[in-house]
């Protein structure tokens, strides 16, 4: 067993487990979404589809930086989470429809669920590095 820590593994985690479980929903129940609109809205906002691969691309570059930043991932995560939101707002905007406004600002009511999941996951990966750092050094 390798002792060096699968870094760029732990930082996909989330996005696989988001994926996986709103597969295993559609599969489930069927993909309740109808228009493409709310697709975009729900899922690759509100979940953050595209906001979290974006972090993680930008965080695999400093993988050297991860154990002391570990538990700054998800606060670091707020302007990729947000930037989608913005951008989608401001499509709105330019196509004439006042409702951008609203949904450039519509992912801070988003936040503290981003918060919580981030922090969820940043302790599941502390606890996976300690358990791997044990069984590297014995007990």
């Amino acid at each position: 067993m390798s002792c060096t820590p699968p870094y760029r593994i732990y930082l996909w985690l989330p996005w696989v487990c988001l994926v996986t479980l709103l597969g295993l929903e559609a599969y489930q129940y069927g993909l309740q979404v109808t228009h493409f609109e709310q697709f975009v809205q729900i899922h690759l906002l509100g979940f953050g589809l595209l906001g979290y691969p974006l972090f993680a691309l930008w965080a695999s570059r400093r993988l050297h930086l991860a154990p002391s930043r570990l538990w700054w991932a998800p606060v670091l995560c707020i302007p990729f989470y947000a930037l989608p939101w913005v951008l989608y707002g401001l499509v709105y905007l330019l196509m004439g429809r006042i409702v951008g406004l609203g949904m450039m600002l519509m992912w801070l009511a988003f936040l503290p669920y981003l918060l919580g999941a981030g922090y969820f996951f940043v302790f599941l990966v502390a606890l996976l590095l300690a358990a791997q750092r044990r069984l590297c050094n014995g007990p």
